[in-house]
């Protein structure tokens, strides 16, 4: 085997070490980070997963969708201070946290929840399946402020 026949698996395993390893590519966010977010940061991220639903809903052919998605996300009754849907999806939140930590408590070497799973149920709850391409899109997005440190923010208070 000559170098030139060597190079080709050596970038592949390269690529594939930087993907796995290098932050800033492509991932999901655990939903135990979201909740570690400053506030901006979890907006941020909220707006990011909805202009990244109705994008690749959008890119599918599905306008339609990308349409009553926003509605449904930016609807705000008189006297609420959010929409129904985005009610549902920080309750989804919620719930993925839980189960989160009581998946922890069983069994550590389980996959963690991820957050845009608690919106793309969200979305599935309203009638709206988002095509694959959605978590792509997500993956982009980075936190700008510090994470929070949740333990010592809660010390002393009683638990929920």
């Amino acid at each position: 085997m000559n170098s030139s026949t060597l190079r080709f698996p050596i970038r592949l395993a390269a690529l594939f070490l930087m993907a796995v390893f290098v932050p800033g590519m492509a991932h999901a966010l655990d939903i135990k980070d979201y909740f570690k977010m400053a506030d901006k940061d979890q907006g941020r991220f909220n707006q990011t997963l909805l202009d990244s639903a109705e994008k690749a809903l959008r890119e599918s052919g599905r306008s339609d969708l990308a349409r009553k998605l926003d509605d449904l996300c930016t609807d705000i009754k008189p006297g609420d201070e959010i929409s129904d849907c985005f009610n549902d999806y920080l309750q989804n939140l919620d719930d993925m946290l839980r189960a989160e930590v009581k998946r922890e408590a069983t069994n550590t070497n389980r996959p963690h929840l991820q957050a845009e799973t608690a919106f793309r149920d969200m979305a599935a709850d309203h009638g709206i399946t988002l095509p694959p391409q959605f978590e792509t899109i997500v993956a982009s997005f980075r936190p700008q402020f510090p994470m929070r440190d949740l333990v010592n923010e809660n010390k002393g208070q009683p638990p929920k």
